[in-house]
């Protein structure tokens, strides 16, 4: 089993998520703990590793939505620790959970607009169109009730409402669950890194590990609720001891590295 981190030491954007020492869970029980972590500006940054090890409750805990034991969370230099959902939006921070992700009785547009809550009309009316530039496949369903949507379509749409506030970061929680293989590897290989091109920085949780360390500046293996590797994806990608031990790599090894488009 790993046991250390690994010794590269790439150059790397400035921070703009910090996180220090962190431990969170839930009730009395902790479930990850001393999590150190960063995130670049305009970076692309992954955290991979088994079922159970904490990945999707340290995402939780930098968004308020499980328990911070210890340690702290700065975005942009400001300490946001434990801070509120609504009051992280107004400082850039943006979060796509795995479920409950759009509201499913509103249309595309409906949904969109309730993203933009925070702005005016005519800032909300401006920010749907970019959001319908980033994923013109949603402006034709633009009146399309959401839960009549597919699951690619409905975790467009789950992005782009978050993307309404304009956020510096986003956290994406298993974004390619319930996707048929074509388009997941068309949100993460094209989708993802295009949100990364445009200059927001995302944080990633994703069970397709090696899919998500190929298009990652950087990964964090977590294990039992503590990070026990990092590196840059490249590096990560090229240890055999993460695809054998950690990731079950001969299933996604398979399938192709290419993107498909849907």
């Amino acid at each position: 089993m790993l046991i250390s981190v690994a010794n590269s030491a790439p150059v790397r954007p400035e921070a703009l998520l910090d996180v220090t020492d962190f431990a969170v869970g839930y009730g009395a029980s902790t479930v990850v703990e001393h999590i150190n972590l960063r995130v670049g500006r305009a970076e692309l940054v992954a955290v991979i590793g088994p079922n159970g090890s904490g990945k999707s409750t340290l995402l939780k805990g930098l968004t308020g939505r499980a328990k911070v034991f210890a340690g702290h969370a700065r975005l942009d230099g400001d300490d946001v620790t434990a801070m509120r959902g609504d009051r992280l939006a107004r400082r850039g921070l943006g979060f796509v959970p795995q479920t409950k992700d759009v509201f499913a009785t509103l249309s595309v547009e409906e949904n969109l607009q309730m993203g933009g809550y925070l702005l005016d009309r005519k800032a909300v009316d401006e920010r749907v169109e970019s959001v319908y530039e980033l994923f013109p496949a949603l402006k034709p369903m633009a009146t399309r009730t959401a839960s009549r949507l597919s699951g690619g379509e409905r975790k467009m749409l789950a992005i782009g409402r978050v993307l309404m506030l304009s956020p510096k970061l986003l956290l994406l929680d298993e974004p390619t669950a319930g996707l048929s293989p074509d388009l997941a590897r068309h949100l993460l290989h094209e989708q993802v890194p295009n949100l990364v091109a445009s200059g927001v920085s995302v944080l990633l949780v994703e069970q397709k590990a090696l899919d998500a360390l190929r298009i990652a500046d950087y990964g964090y293996v977590l294990v039992a609720g503590h990070v026990q590797l990092e590196g840059t994806g490249e590096v990560l990608l090229a240890r055999p001891d993460i695809r054998e031990v950690f990731l079950g790599s001969a299933a996604q090894d398979a399938a192709p590295e290419t993107p498909v488009r849907p």
